[in-house]
């Protein structure tokens, strides 16, 4: 299936028919790269095209799951985009328009939050020495797998946390990096307590 899809690219870029992208780029760069050979191509660039086409077909499912299940964001996701780019969609919208479409920044956090099981990303961590944290004391080399579900399903954190509700982003939360991107794991920070983590010595 990749040689398939590469032998395309190939064949476009002989033509002048293919746009610039990295599989162009990459190509291009490791023509003459002794250390990449066919089998190395093709493992780099399916695993991009993997990897790009499975998170986001489960993050647009779930946004599907959602609209159907709370309908009435998706009416108010409408009048803004509307708004930006009209409203028998003239235009799509992009980067430059993100600060005008704050609703739907904070629908796709809350994509995100709502079922975080885009994928099991990032890998455990473990201690390097003894370290305390809110009362828990951690010997060196304890791990932690961080629970992504706890996390984002925490009515602590986030009041009635199995209703889909974009609105719970619109504040200081809207471009807070800590606040509904769990699913892709925790990073090396977390103001987080330790009974969202799963935790073996």
């Amino acid at each position: 299936m990749y040689q398939k899809q590469l032998d395309n690219v190939r064949e476009r870029i002989k033509k002048g028919t293919q746009k610039d992208c990295f599989a162009v780029d990459f190509l291009k760069s490791t023509d003459d790269d002794p250390f990449f050979n066919e089998t190395q191509r093709l493992f780099v660039l399916g695993t991009l095209m993997e990897a790009g086409s499975d998170t986001s077909r489960v993050s647009i499912g779930q946004m599907i799951a959602a609209a159907a299940t709370y309908p009435d964001w998706v009416v108010r996701a409408r009048e803004q985009l509307d708004a930006v780019c009209g409203a028998n969609a003239e235009r799509l919208p992009d980067w430059a328009d993100r600060e005008r479409l704050p609703y739907i920044t904070a629908t796709v956090k809350e994509i995100f939050r709502w079922r975080p099981n885009i994928a099991e990303i990032g890998a455990p961590t473990s201690l390097t020495q003894d370290d305390e944290y809110e009362g828990y004391k951690f010997p060196k080399d304890t791990v932690f797998v961080w629970n992504a579900w706890a996390i984002a399903l925490d009515p602590k954190e986030y009041p009635e946390p199995e209703r889909f509700y974009p609105e719970r982003f619109m504040n200081a939360d809207l471009n807070n990096s800590l606040k509904g991107h769990w699913s892709f794991g925790p990073g090396k920070y977390s103001h987080l307590s330790c009974r969202n983590f799963n935790i073996r010595s």
